[in-house]
This record gives C-alpha cells, sequence and structure tokens, in this order.
C-alpha cells in the first residue's frame, strides 16, 4: 500500500471532532505501519478556488491537532459519494467516520461507496457514550 485516503462529505472536523480524531488516528496509524502517504480528501458541494483552498487549509490543520502526518488534502466538487468514487479507482483502502450510526448498518455515503468501489474500507465509529 502506497497511500491510505481518510474520505468523509462533513465539514471536516466541526461537527463531530472526536470522530474526525479518531478516524485521522487510524488512517494515520495504518499509514505509517505500511510506510504509506495519508491523503484526506472532503467532497461536499461546489466550490470556488478560495473556497476549496481554505478547505485544503483546514483540513491540513485537523490532520495535525490529530497528530496525523498527512501528505495531501483535496476538496472535492460535487455530490460526496460520486466525487470519492471518481477518484478512488486506484485506492486499495479507504478509512471513513462511522458517525453517528450505532445500528449494523452504514449510512448512506458508505453504502454507495461499499457499492461502487473496489477498494477495502475501514469504519471508525464514534466513541461509547
Amino acid at each position: 500500500m502506497d497511500r491510505a485516503r481518510v474520505a468523509g462529505d462533513g465539514c471536516p472536523g466541526e461537527e463531530q471532532p472526536e470522530i474526525s480524531r479518531r478516524v485521522l488516528a487510524a488512517a494515520d496509524g495504518m499509514a505509517r505501519c505500511r510506510g504509506a502517504r495519508l491523503e484526506l480528501l472532503y467532497a461536499r458541494g461546489a466550490a470556488d478556488a478560495v473556497a476549496r483552498q481554505c478547505r485544503e487549509q483546514q483540513l491540513a490543520r485537523l490532520g495535525a491537532t490529530a497528530g496525523a502526518t498527512v501528505a495531501a488534502a483535496h476538496v472535492l466538487n460535487g455530490e460526496a459519494a460520486a466525487a470519492i468514487a471518481a477518484r478512488a479507482h486506484d485506492y486499495e483502502i479507504l478509512v471513513l467516520g462511522a458517525l453517528a450510526h450505532r445500528q449494523p448498518q452504514v449510512g448512506s455515503l458508505t453504502g454507495r461507496l461499499l457499492e461502487e468501489l473496489d477498494c477495502d474500507l475501514l469504519l471508525v465509529r464514534p466513541p461509547a457514550q
């Protein structure tokens, strides 16, 4: 594995900062263990160049706050599952947060990615309440 990726469709780290830190820690640990680069992906609607640059900087700060070594942060335009799937054609693993799901089910983003991608997905659950 040469790259580990973290993907999301929410506002990076703002809505649920603890799950964001847990996802980053899991992906960073996996990347370090395998000598891989860690890349962060964020997809949510359209963004102009200024908004994209702001989100990329926000992702990099989130990675640094979590203690992760982030090689690159990418902001993708478009609907989250479609944008991530279009970029993920050569991924070996994608790490996602399970957000608030407590039942043995997956959310709409994860479900669509499971259908569209051939790579492995690692789901990280939020801490127990």
